[in-house]
């Protein structure tokens, strides 16, 4: 069995190499990275890597002769049609090397096929224990909690994680309207990643999972979850904060923005925000504080007995991971 991934880099120097490296641990053997226009030498930290195939994104007439592809076109100018475009190319570059699974991830997120302890190859393992009629494999998403630290590898270092199934709230001002906004516990997505079987006839339906040809659903499993290091930091939050001044508030598929996301934005494109102003939102309103993290870290309750599992889970096999890597 041979494993390719594929990732849409723009300034991703603090984080690609540790990604691939931990990848090709797991048992990826050829990685394909679309370089989105980087100004921060991103593509050079993995110019010695021998399994790790470069090319800048995919350009708007490359597939104009897909009609399933002319929505990703006509959106061209937004990262997740780039993102689309780039995988359906790898796709064909992948099939050509002989590759048999393909993974579309950002390279702020990690595939973790067990939360407690992984080995070398357990990716490739795990994919090899599927029933052949499985054509996609999917990850539930897992988001960082933030804590305002800094990391030297937030990989090996960080460790607890927001469940999808469990909502954490917020009452924060908006620094430019004045009004209040609930915010909810996710700032990333809970769409989570997949992987597809190359031998099917498929295509990207979005970012986050691959469709048949004619847009049909695929035999799909629950492979493990993605572990999503959305916004870890205040650094990296500003650099999310960059890409989401030009994004449309309405998705294409007709769903908004979340709220959160929309005053951020506001934010970004309002004047008077500073970059210091944005820090202190950081640090008082994404933060969790310790008494959030032990609140969190609590089963939900009814009437006085358990009942839910608590919103945020530890998970360390991925650190362990990295630390075996070196």
């Amino acid at each position: 069995m041979k494993i390719g991934l594929v990732t849409t880099v723009k300034n991703e120097q603090a984080l690609l190499r540790r990604n691939l490296l931990y990848h090709h641990y797991l048992g990826v053997d050829e990685c394909y990275v679309y370089a989105d226009d980087p100004g921060d030498g991103t593509i050079e930290t993995v110019a010695d890597l021998p399994f790790v195939r470069a090319r800048v994104t995919v350009p708007v007439d490359r597939f104009r002769e897909h009609p399933q592809l002319a929505g990703e076109i006509d959106q061209y100018q937004y990262v997740p049609s780039r993102q689309v475009l780039n995988v359906f190319d790898a796709m064909a570059q992948a099939r050509s090397a002989g590759v048999d699974w393909l993974f579309h991830l950002d390279p702020d997120e990690l595939l973790c096929v067990d939360r407690r302890a992984m080995a070398s190859g357990d990716l490739r393992a795990r994919l090899a224990a599927l029933d052949h009629a499985v054509e996609m494999a999917w990850f539930a998403p897992l988001e960082i909690v933030q804590t305002g630290t800094g990391y030297k590898n937030v990989f090996a270092e960080a460790t607890l994680f927001k469940r999808p199934v469990r909502t954490i709230l917020k009452s924060v001002p908006d620094p430019v309207s004045g009004a209040t906004v609930s915010i909810p516990s996710y700032y990333g997505h809970v769409a989570g990643k997949s992987g597809v079987r190359l031998s099917a006839f498929a295509r990207p339906a979005n970012p986050h999972r691959f469709c048949r040809m004619d847009g049909g659903p695929l035999t799909s499993a629950t492979l493990g979850d993605v572990l999503h290091y959305f916004a870890y930091d205040f650094d990296d939050f500003y650099k999310k904060l960059l890409h989401m001044k030009t994004q449309a508030n309405v998705f294409r598929g007709g769903g908004q923005r979340t709220p959160q996301k929309r005053l951020w934005k506001a934010m970004m494109n309002d004047a008077a925000t500073s970059r210091t102003a944005l820090e202190d939102h950081y640090r008082r309103w994404v933060v969790l504080s310790p008494d959030d993290v032990a609140r969190w870290r609590r089963r939900g309750t009814l009437f006085g007995i358990p009942w839910r599992p608590p919103a945020l889970v530890e998970v360390r096999s991925a650190a362990n991971a990295w630390r075996d890597i070196g």
